[in-house]
């Protein structure tokens, strides 16, 4: 989710080291009736976030694309702008249920037609307050993007986000998922089950340590994280760095560390640096209906690395190693 705010310049070479190219393949998904399934580019921004472009009422805007922000989000700026050129639109007011890094409380605000490349939503309430205080300080100021499309429009229109090929589908049809599925089984990908958090999130299934627990998909998110409690004091006595990270509950210091013979669902993972902190409060306290904790973030560095095919319409997300 968005609680992480990274040093941008580590943020960017992190990311890339992992990158790939991305809009470069034609990979619109097409139905067994033949037809094309409207997809949107998905392009990178400084920050190392994935983008979208759509428009609300015709006003051009730049969207990061968030698995766990639990609402779509437009920036107050930008959303004073739509407002002035939209004598239809009234302004923001009340209270959206978004919690903020900051703990600022958003305003709620209302879109007649929001689009997003050649799928037209419809109407859709957004929450409308600063992307500084829902992504990071990386957003105060000219970041490249105005919004964000949060998990309630994506889980909603059945989204598709696939970052192998660097696309992001719109459509509720079932064709569009089979096809998905019958893709990544035939490119060798593993297909791994997502289930609702008691927060709304959606998380996979992961053992840590030997220690059952759940992830957060989060593509809001550069790095993937652990709550420090899950690791073994080895893992963490010779950290590679330390950062200073800021969450919902305030900045904590995060150590970089290597966890070894891990796995999500079925994908096993031999090795992989992830961030892992003292953590309290936010996601790391919800819980999936089995009753699996949820102990970290499924961030954007390893999503992008193996290929991410995240499909909201079956709840399930497609990894392959390189």
């Amino acid at each position: 989710m968005p609680p992480l705010s990274w040093n941008v310049r580590r943020t960017c070479l992190a990311l890339a080291l992992v990158g790939i190219a991305l809009g470069s393949v034609d990979a619109s998904p097409v139905t067994d009736r033949g037809e094309e399934v409207p997809s949107v580019a998905l392009t990178r921004i400084r920050t190392g976030h994935f983008v979208v472009q759509a428009t609300a009422n015709g006003m051009p805007l730049r969207m990061v694309v968030d698995t766990a922000c639990p609402l779509t989000v437009i920036d107050e700026g930008t959303y004073r702008r739509l407002v002035a050129a939209s004598p239809g639109i009234k302004p923001a007011s009340g209270n959206a249920r978004l919690r903020t890094l900051n703990g600022r409380t958003a305003s709620a605000g209302y879109v007649p037609d929001l689009r997003v490349g050649p799928a037209a939503l419809g109407g859709a309430q957004v929450a409308v307050t600063s992307l500084g205080f829902v992504l990071g300080s990386q957003f105060n100021g000219r970041s490249g993007a105005d919004g964000i499309l949060g998990a309630d429009v994506l889980s909603r229109h059945g989204a598709v986000i696939d970052l192998k090929h660097g696309t992001l589908s719109l459509d509720t049809a079932q064709a569009q998922h089979r096809l998905v599925a019958e893709r990544a089984a035939q490119d060798g990908s593993t297909a791994v089950a997502m289930s609702p958090t008691s927060g709304v999130h959606l998380a996979v299934p992961c053992i840590v340590q030997d220690d059952p627990g759940r992830l957060v998909v989060d593509t809001g998110s550069p790095y993937t994280v652990v709550d420090r409690s899950i690791v073994a004091p080895a893992d963490l006595a010779r950290p590679t760095r330390t950062s200073v990270m800021r969450t919902m509950t305030g900045i904590t210091l995060v150590a970089w560390v290597s966890l070894q013979h891990w796995n999500i669902g079925d994908f096993p993972v031999t090795r992989a640096r992830v961030a892992a902190g003292d953590f309290n409060g936010g996601i790391f306290t919800e819980y999936t209906r089995t009753g699996a904790q949820v102990v970290g973030l499924f961030g954007l560095e390893w999503l992008t690395y193996w290929g991410a095919v995240i499909d909201f319409g079956s709840r399930t997300i497609y990894l392959k190693h390189p």
